[in-house]
């Protein structure tokens, strides 16, 4: 059963609310691995900056995801490999799926792929592939993958003119469109209602930036900068992308380009050797890799309130900030508001604090059933199922909540 399923059958029996919580930020961190050929997995905590290591993969790990109570890696060879996040332990290895990366969608997960055909659609309750796309016109890997609004868009490297990004429909399992892009599109970055991505040029030594308008799914900006970067790509702001530049192999610093004056800055930080990067812009947190690609690896954290150099000793290549909410529960208090009849056959009325924000219904698996903003006196639950369900009403501070069933 999954967590928060069982999480709300434990509140609706023994009568608790939601008080205080606590966040716990961590940077969760996928290294490609030193001499020995081995990647390996680490969080950091950022608030005591106390790195972990939790797990050895196959060294150049392609992706890292982190959702919820989850943790999805890609290794080098193309496997997927599901952990638990905590307490972490390994849950599934997905094989031979040939994964460069990945993304969730519903109880599906979706793959770009090394080889043809080049995205994938697993299904993780069913455990096999759900269905297979491909084109033919697409002879090369698929690099970068984003979801957005039922819809796949998968960044095709043909390393080569014809290299492509395909809008695929989620829902109807077919391709709405491809677009042209420059040459070697490699990954994605969202900003406002635009997808961003890098195009790498490895033979002319230059790098393309090319924005896509959601609402159009049209390429509607396209930007030449005459620098080599093998990766990295975030946003600092609706207006600033950071990306690496490889001033040589061994050492490299980080650009900015300002949309809105569409002036580059082409060492923002000089002499960086970053490779991953991510901004946090809520916190305005700069997060980005230092290494050698040989021997060590760091991560340094820039912020307003925090500069700090943490050694990981193995070359980060995914960074991925996590904000971990712990919560502490402890005994309601009824007389703030009330539901009734209980049990209900038709409907329910409440009486609900004055300083209400929101109301959401669970049944016993978790699930929302109603959801409302607006404050209400009656809830009609004539065709919903019999059973018990969880009221939760949520105020400026604090959470009540009341079980009922309905015959």
């Amino acid at each position: 059963m999954h967590r928060y399923s069982v999480f709300f059958i434990v509140l609706i029996l023994s009568g608790f609310v939601l008080k205080a919580q606590t966040n716990n930020p961590l940077l969760y961190i996928l290294h490609e691995g030193t001499l020995n050929n081995k990647g390996t997995i680490g969080v950091l905590n950022l608030n005591n900056f106390q790195y972990a290591h939790l797990d050895s993969i196959e060294s150049f790990g392609n992706d890292l995801l982190v959702q919820n109570d989850k943790i999805y890696v890609v290794e080098g060879s193309g496997n997927v490999l599901i952990y638990q996040r905590n307490p972490f332990q390994l849950l599934k290895s997905i094989l031979n799926v040939d994964a460069r990366q990945i993304k969730l969608y519903q109880n599906q997960l979706l793959m770009t792929c090394s080889v043809a055909p080049f995205f994938k659609v697993y299904d993780l309750v069913g455990d096999s592939i759900f269905y297979v796309a491909d084109t033919n016109d697409v002879r090369a890997e698929s690099e970068g993958l984003w979801v957005e609004n039922d819809k796949a868009y998968i960044l095709v490297n043909a390393y080569g003119s014809d290299s492509q990004l395909v809008v695929w429909n989620l829902l109807t399992k077919s391709k709405i469109k491809t677009l042209n892009t420059a040459i070697n599109p490699n990954d994605f970055i969202k900003v406002d209602n635009s997808l961003f991505f890098n195009c790498l040029d490895y033979i002319t030594g230059s790098i393309t930036i090319q924005k896509l308008d959601l609402s159009l799914d049209s390429i509607t900006l396209s930007r030449t900068i005459n620098i080599t970067s093998f990766g990295g790509l975030t946003a600092k702001s609706n207006n600033e992308i950071l990306f690496s530049n490889n001033d040589n192999f061994m050492v490299s610093s980080i650009a900015r380009w300002n949309i809105s004056t569409d002036v580059v800055d082409t060492h923002y930080v000089n002499m960086a050797n970053a490779y991953a990067l991510n901004y946090h812009i809520p916190t305005q947190t700069f997060f980005y890799s230092i290494t050698d690609y040989i021997s060590s690896g760091s991560i340094k954290i820039q912020s307003t309130s925090v500069d700090t150099l943490v050694n990981t000793y193995i070359a980060p290549r995914r960074l991925v900030f996590f904000q971990e909410v712990q919560t502490s529960t402890e005994k309601m208090a009824f007389t703030e508001s009330k539901i009734y009849p209980n049990p209900a056959l038709d409907y329910v009325n409440l009486t609900i604090p004055e300083d209400y924000q929101s109301i959401e219904i669970y049944n016993l698996e978790g699930k929302v059933v109603y959801k409302t903003e607006q404050k209400i006196e009656k809830i009609s639950v004539r065709d919903w199922d019999k059973g018990i369900y969880l009221l939760v009403i949520k105020t400026r501070d604090k959470i009540l909540s009341h079980k009922f069933r309905v015959e």
